[in-house]
């Protein structure tokens, strides 16, 4: 498919010579720096000149024409940015682009836009030249099932006396869930107005990751949070620091400090990732149960690890934290999304972690191994350089 609607300049180009098109293109410039350019999307009203933005390498084919081209034209020299934000509780996703595809920047084929994201287009403007183009992106529900399509088309030119244009149009949108595409200056994609997107947060949720990082955390929405549970819960245990070896025929003991720090966990339902919106969560956690908002807390102790001849030794701990479950409304253009079970995670300072020290047997290789480390370094303990830090402490 072809999208040449227009043709403004048709025959002005061919009654143009190369010195009349080089002339003019040194008037328009003039033109452009007194302040004389058309506004985007009209024929004659002024534009200021920081609305232009400088042209860079385009992505994709050059289309140019360039100022040694075989009609004698001059290329592009400036582009018209058409940003396309979505405000919807679907996906867009950038299906094809149908024209002459001549832009200074553009997102890549299959780019998506998710909820509260934008796509940024740098139309490219050609000297005495319409430039067409038509986009096209699928609309992709939260389940990943696809609800439509919307194409939007895009027009720029710049004329023989610098007179430079822009219009831009929401051509077409099909939507089973009622979207809709507004043409005001830019493209917005929003739901049908009073729309309520309801979701569960206790499993992997892609729309509820994007709500939240994309809404909640640039301050596009407002977010709230109703803690309904608190639990007291200890981490999965893990190993701190290295292990320790004892290739010697007696017991070995050594005392060693050990910290571990425990992070607010960045998850919902503790099962994808995902930046949680901090102020609602602390304020109505702190209202509810009264617990103060502790985002980092550093678990540090000191203990003695016995390792048994011929054994390795180590150390495992496992970190309290609270988890507060509830439900966050977002509410963000014609949208309101209503998330259940949504699990916040935080370090409980009040309790002390769980510690213990394993050990597990050397095998032959491992013995001969640590005993050629302990000769050359004439220590008693061969795993001493591995298990402390240089501040002496293990940890990870």
């Amino acid at each position: 498919m072809t999208v040449r609607p227009m043709s403004r300049a048709a025959a002005l180009r061919k009654a143009t010579s190369r010195a009349a098109a080089t002339l003019a293109l040194s008037a328009a410039a003039l033109t452009m720096a007194g302040g004389g350019v058309a506004a985007a999307g009209t024929d004659s009203a002024p534009a200021a000149a920081s609305d232009l933005t400088r042209s860079g390498a385009p992505d994709g084919p050059d289309r140019s024409g360039g100022s040694d081209g075989e009609d004698g034209e001059v290329g592009a020299a400036y582009s018209r940015g058409v940003i396309v934000t979505n405000l919807s509780g679907n996906s867009l996703r950038l299906r094809s682009v149908e024209g002459d595809q001549w832009f200074e920047g553009r997102p890549a084929d299959g780019a998506v836009i998710k909820p509260g994201q934008e796509h940024r287009w740098e139309v490219q403007l050609q000297y005495l030249r319409d430039n067409n183009e038509l986009v096209t992106y699928d609309l992709i529900r939260p389940d990943g099932s696809r609800d439509g399509e919307v194409k939007l088309y895009m027009h720029t030119w710049l004329g023989f006396l610098g007179e430079v244009g822009r219009t831009i149009d929401c051509r077409s949108i099909t939507s089973a869930d009622g979207l809709r595409c507004t043409d005001d200056g830019n493209f917005v994609i929003t739901d049908r107005e009073g729309t309520v997107r309801r979701m569960d947060g206790s499993g992997p949720n892609e729309a509820a990751v994007d709500v939240f990082r994309d809404l909640c955390d640039t301050g596009a929405a407002t977010c709230e949070f109703t803690a309904t549970s608190e639990q007291l819960m200890m981490g999965t245990a893990k190993q701190i620091g290295s292990r320790l070896a004892n290739p010697t025929d007696i017991l070995q003991s050594k005392s060693v400090q050990v910290s571990d720090a425990e992070s607010a966990s960045d998850s919902l339902g503790g099962s994808v990732s995902l930046k949680v919106p901090i102020a609602p969560v602390e304020l109505t956690v702190q209202a509810t149960y009264n617990h103060t908002w502790t985002r980092t807390h550093t678990f540090a102790e000191t203990t003695t690890v016995n390792v048994p001849a011929k054994h390795w030794g180590w150390i495992e701990q496992r970190t309290p934290f609270l988890r507060h479950t509830g439900d966050f409304v977002v509410r963000a253009s014609n949208t309101t999304w209503v998330i259940t079970n949504v699990s916040i995670d935080s370090p409980d300072p009040a309790r002390k972690a769980d510690m213990w020290v394993r050990t597990a047997p050397m095998t032959p290789d491992e013995l001969d191994q640590t005993s050629a480390a302990q000769a050359a370094e004439g220590s008693p303990w061969t795993g001493e350089p591995l298990l402390l830090s240089a501040s002496g402490v293990a940890g990870e």
